[in-house]
């Protein structure tokens, strides 16, 4: 989002599942006006949330259930990849499969 905000030519690749979760992601990407031609749905699994939970000694714990963001695959890499030239900066989180992860990072 910073990076659209300072002028940046923005995409987010990423699979959500088809709910409110999902509908606040897209409004929020238009909104701050990067691209998610390359947000993926599915109808088998909900979008992907997190929790920030504090123990009573003031530790965060930090649970995720990656629901959908389990089947961004190769595919879905190889059809965002027509976003992607010498000039991209791609930026990579491990809440997707690890092997989804080092197949964007080799391609790109």
């Amino acid at each position: 989002m910073q990076a659209a905000r300072l002028g940046a030519q923005t995409a987010f690749v990423s699979m959500v599942g088809k709910d409110a979760f999902a509908d606040n992601i897209f409004g929020l990407l238009k909104d701050e006006g990067v691209n998610s031609k390359y947000l993926f749905q599915t109808n088998d699994f909900p979008t992907a949330c997190g929790f920030i939970i504090c123990s009573s000694d003031g530790h965060n714990i930090i649970t995720i259930d990656i629901s959908a963001l389990n089947s961004l695959d190769e595919n879905h890499i190889n059809q965002a990849m027509s976003i992607v030239d010498s000039d991209t900066i791609v930026v990579l989180q491990l809440e997707i499969p690890i092997a989804t992860a080092i197949y964007a990072g080799q391609k790109s």
